[in-house]
């Protein structure tokens, strides 16, 4: 009901980030120095007022963490620290400073040529030492330097045209940066660039086409276009949940096939699809949580399924929404429905797909150990009380079909993170459409296919 409020959308700015241009605007308009109608504020005050600004903004730069969000509220204090500085500002202050001010003209160039060197960091997943980390700060200071004493300075002394300014300035790098992406977009990025290994995952991964799944990923996609397995088949299902429930697509599409049912597989993000527990993780939409969440139950209720698909990432929501699945199962098996519970992959906080792509990077002939051992650390609490409701849940329903992936992903305490050298994850915990296939075709070979009752 509150989606619309005016503190709502004001709380989406901050979110978004559109604060930032917002509050440069202001300062600008405002100019500098303030023209306050009293003498305040005085020399003494305006450079307390810098120097706490400035020490406020230190501060900050220590106390953030790679977790900390942004855009965001923590964004905004820094950006209203910021303009506040600038709109107090007045000659004598320490922003007038000449170390500072020199710092500033060349913040600009700091802030462009430290994207680089993050994005080769991250690029090939590599956490610099310390001291690392300083000799790369130096290296983007001194680029900072060049570039603004053989570029930018330069760069005013120019009398361009307007039209030649823009044809050079804007029009021409934007098309020479476009006809290289399309480049090499058409060539899908170049796998074998990194080597046989690569290219053989990337012809694996190729096979499968997951627009369907993509398309499907939202609230008002449109059922009849969102159907697999058997088309034609007499029986149907749905399959409702969020992301885990898209990657479980390819896992069901097999199995369903051969139980000649047709699936409508329709997801959402981050939203847990448990009547009265319309709960969210993330920055997910609430409200279109909720209205899938409706949608999902009145169509089981009347559109008398087969089988209702639940895939979840169970560990993510906290247990008083958990709570909810009890009254989900009742409602699903009360409709004349045949419950199945999707239990997620194994997790350990990594991301399998960067252990393995890491050594591909480096062009290096070994691989990392990207195997999860099932038995870590990493939301230990959460999964157990996963274990313990999936076991209630079991003997209250006897038609409850739960489907473990785990079962044949692991060989006691190693699970699998490649198959035939190509990775089954896209990041932390989301199977790959390629995974997804491989792990149903184990399923159904070393357990059978749960659809057909064995």
């Amino acid at each position: 009901p509150l989606a619309g409020a005016p503190s709502v959308r004001k709380l989406r700015l901050y979110r978004e980030g559109r604060f930032e241009f917002a509050l440069g605007a202001w300062a600008a308009s405002v100019g500098r120095p303030v023209p306050w109608p009293t003498a305040w504020p005085t020399a003494a005050a305006s450079k307390t007022a810098s120097l706490v600004g400035v020490l406020a903004l230190g501060v900050l730069a220590l106390l953030f963490e790679p977790t900390t969000p942004f855009p965001g509220l923590d964004a905004f204090v820094v950006c209203a620290i910021g303009a506040a500085l600038i709109v107090t500002g007045r000659d004598g202050s320490i922003l007038s400073q000449r170390w500072l001010a020199a710092a500033g003209r060349r913040s600009y160039a700091i802030y462009l040529w430290h994207w680089p060197v993050i994005a080769w960091v991250r690029y090939v997943q590599y956490r610099p030492s310390p001291l690392e980390t300083g000799l790369l700060l130096t290296g983007v200071a001194l680029a900072a330097e060049a570039t603004h004493r053989w570029v930018e300075r330069p760069g005013t002394a120019l009398t361009w045209r307007p039209l030649t300014a823009f044809a050079l300035a804007c029009v021409l790098p934007f098309a020479g940066t476009a006809l290289g992406y399309r480049y090499v977009r058409s060539h899908d990025g170049f796998p074998g660039r990194l080597g046989p290994v690569a290219r053989h995952a990337e012809t694996n991964l190729a096979r499968f086409d997951e627009r369907q799944a993509i398309r499907c990923h939202r609230r008002d996609a449109d059922a009849d276009d969102c159907a697999f397995g058997d088309l034609d088949g007499p029986a149907s299902g749905l399959l409702v949940g969020d992301s885990h429930a898209r990657d479980f697509r390819a896992f069901l599409q097999g199995l369903a096939a051969e139980a000649h049912l047709r699936v409508v597989g329709l997801t959402n993000s981050e939203c847990l699809v448990l009547e009265g527990a319309a709960n969210t993780s993330g920055g997910a939409d609430r409200a279109a949580c909720a209205a899938a969440v409706r949608r999902d139950f009145a169509w089981i209720r009347s559109r008398h399924y087969a089988y209702v698909f639940l895939g979840q990432r169970w560990i993510g929501y906290p247990p008083e929404a958990l709570a909810g699945l009890d009254g989900a199962l009742a409602t699903i098996v009360a409709s004349g429905a045949k419950p199945v519970l999707l239990l997620s992959v194994a997790e350990d906080g990594t991301s399998p797909k960067n252990c393995f792509d890491r050594p591909l990077k480096l062009h290096r002939s070994s691989t990392d150990d990207c195997a999860i051992d099932r038995d870590n650390d990493f939301a230990r609490e959460p999964k157990r009380r996963v274990d313990a409701l999936t076991d209630r849940m079991r003997q209250k329903y006897p038609t409850l079909i739960v489907v473990d992936l785990q079962a044949v992903q692991c060989r006691g305490r190693h699970c699998d993170t490649v198959i035939d050298a190509t990775p089954i994850y896209t990041d932390t915990h989301h199977l790959d459409a390629f995974g997804a296939t491989m792990l149903a075709g184990r399923y159904r070979r070393e357990l059978g296919n749960p659809l057909l009752g064995r």
